[in-house]
């Protein structure tokens, strides 16, 4: 739940551990048996859902919707994006407008 609310933020281990009161190594013991995803996973998925929802029903920018993701750069996201969907958000956005056309 925390990190669903706050994946926007700069998040960190100890962030998130101190939010749920548990030692870090603790947390992502946890957190990877419950989910099957390392902290770090999950919080990109999350990030990565929001990206795809704002690339197909906005016009922000890259660079606003990095921020508004918790991406540091346009760059980072675009990187982590292409490695998740096989292609950059620019052409995954003209690929959703050739569709609605």
């Amino acid at each position: 739940t925390y990190i669903n609310e706050h994946y926007a933020d700069e998040l960190s281990l100890d962030d998130i551990s101190v939010a749920v009161n548990l030692s870090k190594f603790h947390m992502c013991r946890i957190f990877k048996d419950i989910t099957g995803a390392t902290i770090a996973e999950y919080l990109n998925n999350v990030r990565l859902t929001k990206i795809h929802s704002l690339l197909v029903n906005t016009n922000e920018s890259l660079g606003v919707i990095a921020s508004q993701t918790g991406f540091s750069s346009s760059v980072n996201l675009a990187r982590v994006f292409k490695k998740a969907y096989g292609v950059s958000p620019s052409e995954f956005r003209k690929l959703q407008y050739e569709k609605q056309a």
